[in-house]
């Protein structure tokens, strides 16, 4: 028996206008019809991002993979690129991480190393290690400001460590500081 997992894909796309090598908008696009300049003609349904899906035999969903996609110019002509994370949806980790350029793309393990892929693929494998290094570097930074915004409690640490006088002593000698050396102004109090 061979049991074939089932997958949902959702698409987002909009309608894509270029002149001369680079993307513009339709307010740029019509501007140039009017002044006869025939920019090439808009493609419709170009995509933006999409989300896979994968689920197992019984409906339980097993992996999710977000695609976003981007457009660069090589030799003034429109070349796709998209980006992809492959995420595990039992532990929340990610398994792969996918790159494409034109008629090619590679795919990377969690560690970077490669998969496979599909055309030239190897020829990707240096941009490829450069997403999943901007990935996770994008990702750590969105972890820690997550946890400094979310959980405010941490910001009554030194309560810990300080009695009240002395942390709000030491409060407006830090307010003080800030005044006079970042802000370059002379440092006053609100009496309110």
């Amino acid at each position: 028996t061979t049991i074939t997992p089932t997958s949902t894909t959702i698409e987002t796309s909009k309608t894509a206008y270029f002149y001369i090598g680079k993307e513009i908008t339709k307010a740029k696009y019509d501007e140039l019809v009017k002044e006869g300049k025939n920019p090439p003609e808009p493609i419709e349904n170009f995509p933006t991002s999409k989300i896979v899906e994968e689920r197992d035999s019984d409906g339980k969903l097993t992996y999710v993979i977000t695609y976003t996609y981007d457009t660069i110019f090589i030799d003034n002509k429109p070349v796709r690129t998209w980006e992809a994370t492959k995420v595990d949806q039992t532990n929340g980790k990610i398994e792969e991480f996918i790159y494409g350029k034109g008629d090619a793309e590679i795919i990377l393990d969690s560690e970077g190393r490669v998969k496979g892929g599909k055309g030239d693929y190897l020829s990707l494998e240096s941009e490829a290690k450069s997403f999943r290094t901007r990935y996770r570097v994008q990702t750590f930074f969105a972890e820690a400001e997550r946890v400094l915004t979310e959980f405010q409690g941490l910001a009554y640490l030194p309560t810990l460590f300080m009695d009240e006088d002395s942390l709000l002593e030491w409060r407006d000698n830090v307010d003080r500081a800030f005044a006079t050396l970042y802000l370059g102004t002379e440092y006053w109090a609100s009496a309110i």
